[in-house]
C-alpha cells in the first residue's frame, strides 16, 4: 500500500494531511510517498475526510475495517482530529524522526484571492518535530493570532475575547506572534493589546513563528491550523488554551492537542464592528 498527500492549503492543513497518511502507515504499513512520484499512468483512490472519519470512527472502537493493500491512497482534504492522533502520537513523532525528509507540499494560490496569499512551497517533515540549530526565541506563555484573512471574512476573535482571556491566565507578559500586519487595522488590533498587556511582537517565517509556539510552557491558539500543530507536537508546552470553536463541519474534531489543554469562549467580529470597536476602544 502507498499513501500520498494531495497538496490543499497552507502548511498546517498539509501537516495534518500528512498526520493522517502516517496513520496509514501505522496500521497497515503503508508507504509514504510524494504526489510527484504518481505518474499520468498510475491510478490512486482518493481519501476523502468523510471516508477516513467512517474508519476512523470504526477503528478507534475496536473495528479494524481492511483495504486493499496493493493499491494507492491519495488523501484530499483537512483531517483535524485529535482522538486519533493522540493515540498515536508517540509512533507519529517516532515516524517522523526516521523520516525526516518526507516533503509536506502547500498547494499556493499565488494571488487567486484578495484577502491574503500564500506560495506554493516545500517543507521537509523534519522542520515539524526539530527546532532549528541556532534557534534562540524562546517566550514562556506565547499566544497566536491570526489577522489577515480572518478580518476580510468575518471571523476574526474580537480583542475584547483576547483581552478577557489574557487577563485570566495574568501572565507578566506574552509574546504575540502574528503575521507582520499589512493593514492599519490590524496594527491597531494589536496596539489595542498592547495598551493593556506588556507584549513582545514576533512576525517571522512561518516555521521560526512555528517553533516560537512550539517551544512556549503556555501556548494560547488560534483558529489556525498551525498553532494546533505547534501545540500537538511541542515536548515543552504545559498548558494550551484552545478556542470552542464552532464545527461546522465534520472533519473539525481537533480540540485538545494535549492532554492538559482548556477551552475558551470567545466572540468573532466583522470588519465593520473591529473598526467600530477600536474607534472608541480605550
Amino acid at each position: 500500500m502507498r499513501v500520498l498527500s494531495v497538496p490543499l492549503g497552507r502548511l498546517g492543513n498539509a501537516i495534518f494531511r500528512y498526520l493522517a497518511t502516517i496513520i496509514y502507515h501505522i496500521v497497515f504499513d503503508a508507504t509514504i510517498i510524494h504526489h510527484t512520484q504518481i505518474t499520468d499512468a498510475d491510478k490512486y483512490l482518493m481519501v476523502t475526510d468523510e471516508q477516513f472519519i467512517h474508519w476512523m470512527n470504526a477503528h478507534l472502537n475496536g473495528d479494524n475495517l481492511g483495504l486493499d493493500e496493493d493499491k494507492t491512497y491519495g488523501f484530499l482534504g483537512y483531517f483535524q482530529h485529535d482522538a486519533i492522533y493522540l493515540k498515536y502520537r508517540l509512533q507519529i513523532i517516532d515516524y517522523i524522526r526516521k523520516h525526516p525528509t518526507d516533503i509536506l507540499t502547500t498547494d499556493g494560490n499565488n494571488g487567486d484571492r484578495d484577502d491574503f496569499t500564500y506560495f506554493h512551497m516545500n517543507y521537509s517533515s523534519g522542520h515539524i518535530v526539530n527546532t532549528p540549530q541556532g534557534f534562540n526565541k524562546y517566550y514562556d506563555t506565547v499566544v497566536h493570532l491570526r489577522l489577515e484573512d480572518f478580518i476580510t471574512i468575518g471571523n476574526v476573535i474580537h480583542p475584547l475575547s483576547v483581552k478577557q482571556l489574557l487577563e485570566s491566565i495574568g501572565a507578566p507578559s506574552y509574546c504575540l506572534v502574528v503575521n507582520a500586519p499589512n493593514t492599519e487595522l490590524e496594527l491597531r488590533y494589536i496596539e489595542y493589546l498592547g495598551k493593556h498587556f506588556n507584549l513582545i511582537i514576533e512576525s517571522n517565517d512561518v516555521l521560526t513563528d512555528y517553533h516560537i509556539m512550539k517551544n512556549a510552557k503556555t501556548l494560547v491558539c488560534s483558529c489556525s491550523t498551525i498553532s494546533w500543530a505547534a501545540a500537538f507536537f511541542s515536548d515543552t508546552v504545559q498548558r494550551v488554551y484552545m478556542p470552542n470553536y464552532p464545527a461546522n463541519r465534520p472533519h473539525e474534531t481537533f480540540r485538545k492537542p494535549i492532554e492538559n489543554t482548556l477551552a475558551y469562549n470567545y466572540k468573532t467580529c466583522s470588519k465593520h464592528e473591529l473598526e467600530e470597536f477600536l474607534r472608541t476602544a480605550v
